[in-house]
């Protein structure tokens, strides 16, 4: 059937408006996929007839054809040519470009499926409903010419080449066949692995977005819920922090030509710094990596305490040649249990060890799944009071209240931890399990 071998009249003659158009997965054996188009009759009387006499004939008595305007090249039509019980014809306008999909889908012998409705309706609602509707097979043939009309329209849509329109046109049959199969599934251009989940049975997407989601979408809501977990301990290592922040600061600023308080400083700064991460990538979820970052705030204490006791390794230091594992023991001259702590840091996290061989998903916390959370919020504890024994002794003249050190001589100092702060270090020594022998070698 030709469009020039018909005699339609003037109604007949001008397209019947398509207000929208979608593919859903064919409701029988008879067709993997199905186009929709929710179409105009407000003025095509014969059409509303067509629909009301074909509800006790299924497909009724139809012959379909393709065809394109002479003057139109952008455009194609598809013809449909009701014979019986009434006589009429419409013509369905597609824009090559902008609708290829719902063509590529309907000439593959496919069905289309009408349903009446106007611009103030939607389409996915309407299928959803016992809507008055009309399915069609669309038994023609458009040809092998196509894939080349389709082609030329995106090449001179996207003024790209016809290659690579080619490819433009796999891509969206490939997300046709997915959104159809799968409505839930993701673009097509995001998926970068797809897998079958034999426990649940059911198809497992990798987006490209994982790293996006994760930061911007589920890492909030973790945070919310260590929030209303931990906020007891958030608070008290924040006050602790404050404090020995405040010290450090005095200090550089008291001394600024003081090339070894600078150094201290940096050191002890940074080393604050890193214990904040710490806590932020506990709350973010993240369950083994904090205890990575308080090892290096640690490490950073260990050098500002050796550059404390000798003033003549900042130019070691400097020059790279002091290294930050050979500054654990004279620190403990200092902090005697720093050894102790870097050992446990080291062996169990930092060191792949037993715990990396299980997966530690980054999920909101609860009553359940708190303890790798609260272990590190008490190797923090511990790191800040590293930190905040360090400050003391670097930058005494500028303690109010000491809490850790007693002046012996001119330059001379004594360890004096308050029989509270020893109970609070042997307290989280053993809350922790930390053993004497989990010290590293020097």
């Amino acid at each position: 059937m030709a469009i020039q071998d018909l005699e339609l009249t003037p109604q007949q003659a001008v397209p019947v408006p398509v207000v929208q158009g979608g593919i859903r997965r064919g409701e029988d054996q008879s067709a993997a996929q199905e186009v929709l188009l929710l179409v105009d009759f407000s003025e095509r009387e014969d059409l509303r007839r067509v629909m009301d006499e074909h509800r006790s004939m299924p497909h009724g008595d139809v012959s379909s054809a393709w065809s394109r305007p002479i003057d139109r090249p952008d455009l194609v039509w598809l013809i449909l040519h009701f014979v019986q019980p009434v006589e009429t014809v419409a013509i369905f306008e597609f824009d090559v470009a902008s609708q290829g999909k719902l063509v590529d889908v309907l000439v593959q012998h496919s069905y289309v499926t009408l349903l009446p409705g106007g611009p103030d309706d939607e389409l996915d609602e309407l299928a959803k409903k016992e809507h008055p509707s009309l399915r069609v097979e669309v038994a023609a043939e458009f040809g092998k010419q196509w894939d080349g009309v389709w082609a030329e329209a995106i090449a001179t849509g996207d003024s790209v080449s016809l290659e690579a329109a080619a490819q433009i046109i796999q891509y969206e049959r490939a997300d046709t066949n997915l959104r159809v199969l799968f409505p839930d599934s993701p673009p097509v251009e995001k998926i970068v692995d797809l897998f079958r989940h034999p426990s649940k049975d059911a198809l497992v997407f990798v987006t490209d977005d994982m790293l996006i989601n994760q930061i911007k979408r589920e890492n909030p809501k973790i945070a919310e819920s260590f929030d209303a977990h931990f906020d007891a301990e958030l608070r008290m290592l924040s006050r602790d922090l404050s404090q020995t922040a405040g010290l450090v600061g005095h200090g550089v600023i008291e001394e600024p030509e003081s090339t070894e308080k600078k150094l201290v400083g940096a050191l002890l700064s940074n080393a604050l710094n890193g214990v904040s991460a710490a806590v932020e990538l506990t709350r973010l979820g993240y369950r083994l990596q904090p205890a990575a970052t308080l090892r290096v705030a640690t490490a950073a204490t260990a050098v500002a305490i050796q550059l404390t006791l000798d003033g003549n390794k900042v130019s070691d230091f400097l020059t790279g040649k002091l290294k930050s594992t050979e500054a654990i023991g004279p620190a403990k001259k200092v902090v005697p249990f720093i050894g102790r702590l870097y050992g446990y840091l080291s062996e169990l996290f930092t060191h792949i060890g037993p715990l990396f061989g299980e997966i530690q998903p980054n999920v909101p916390y609860d009553a359940n799944n708190g303890v790798v959370a609260r272990t590190n919020l008490l190797s923090a504890q511990l790191v800040l009071l590293v930190v905040g024994i360090a400050a003391e002794i670097a930058f005494f003249d500028y303690v109010k209240v000491p809490r850790y050190w007693r002046k012996a001589g001119p330059d001379a100092f004594e360890l004096a931890l308050r029989p509270d702060v020893e109970q609070t270090i042997d307290d989280l020594f053993d809350r922790l399990s930390i053993a004497e022998d989990a010290e590293q070698p020097n």
